[in-house]
């Protein structure tokens, strides 16, 4: 693959250099299209099954090699990174950090850093499946999660509903949670399109709880279009269900 046609603008973190062979401009163009709110010529075009094959090999290899695992921690404090595919590495080694408040802190720092839903997606901690079982950090975890519903910043803001949509969908559920997500109203594209996939998600599970909220006005014009909009192209939603949703977009709106 001829890779010269992309012209490397910014300078690229040190530990990243060997992830220069794997651009496709092609990939990059699509990626831009998706992800408008990014400045292109921060986009490579590294698809993710790579970033994440990258970062597994860097976790590794940095056990045995200290200069390595000090690059790594330098790498989480830089101020910002110049490529978007720097971010995802970033969020995938996050992910890695095995408790909430060392976590925490570096999650606050990377979401002033992001200008992308992108690397706010590919956050999901491994360690939060486990913790989920102590149910005094669940109790305090979700306390935390619904401030962040509140963050000024979006990202915050977006990774707090999809915490919701991952670990309190199923034997964590409780509706007041459904109520948390879909009544705030903010302008910006990339939370209410969260409060809709959140909302189409539980629709899987939690239907009437959901249909409840949508059938309130109070909700955005927004969310309440594209939820319903997600639930009809859901396969996990019953025909039955999907039914009550043309109806409830078939009313006018009060």
């Amino acid at each position: 693959m001829n890779h010269s046609k992309k012209e490397i603008q910014r300078k690229i973190h040190p530990i990243c250099q060997d992830l220069i062979a794997e651009m496709d401009e092609a990939y990059a163009k699509f990626d831009y299209k998706l992800n408008p709110q990014t400045d292109p010529s921060r986009i490579l075009g590294i698809r993710v099954p790579i970033l994440r094959k990258f970062t597994k090999d860097l976790i590794k290899e940095s056990k045995v090699d200290l200069a390595l695992k000090n690059q790594i921690d330098e790498f989480l404090q830089c101020s910002s990174h110049a490529y978007l595919e720097e971010d995802l590495i970033h969020a995938l080694l996050i992910n890695e950090i095995k408790d909430w408040e060392s976590m925490k802190t570096q999650l606050l720092l990377f979401f002033s850093r992001i200008d992308s839903w992108k690397a706010c997606d590919i956050l999901s901690p491994k360690f939060l499946k486990r913790k989920m079982k102590d149910h005094a950090f669940k109790i305090q975890f979700q306390k935390e999660m619904k401030d962040w519903l509140q963050a000024e910043n979006i990202y915050q803001a977006r990774f707090a509903m999809i915490v919701f949509m991952n670990h309190f969908l199923k034997e964590n559920y409780s509706k007041e949670i459904v109520d948390w997500i879909a009544y705030p109203k903010r302008p910006d594209l990339y939370f209410w399109m969260a409060q809709s996939w959140f909302l189409a998600t539980a629709m899987i599970d939690h239907f009437e709880d959901v249909y409840e909220v949508l059938n309130d006005s109070c909700i955005s014009e927004n969310v309440y279009k594209k939820s319903i909009s997600k639930g009809l192209e859901s396969f996990r939603v019953s025909d039955e269900n999907k039914e009550k949703l043309r109806n409830l977009r078939a009313l006018k709106r009060t």
